[in-house]
């Protein structure tokens, strides 16, 4: 589902203490989302 660059990924496990495939599991549980109205950005944008 997801795809990333490996060496950023190894780079953030490295600097943070996880990798991107850790951080992806955010997106496994139930999420709160909202339009971004800040702005008009021109395109629909999603907080979550």
């Amino acid at each position: 589902m997801f795809e990333w660059d490996d060496a950023k990924s190894e780079a953030n496990l490295r600097e943070r203490g996880f990798d991107f495939a850790y951080a992806a599991l955010i997106f496994d549980g139930p999420t709160l989302e909202w339009d971004d109205v800040r702005r008009d950005y021109g395109e629909r944008r999603i907080q979550a």
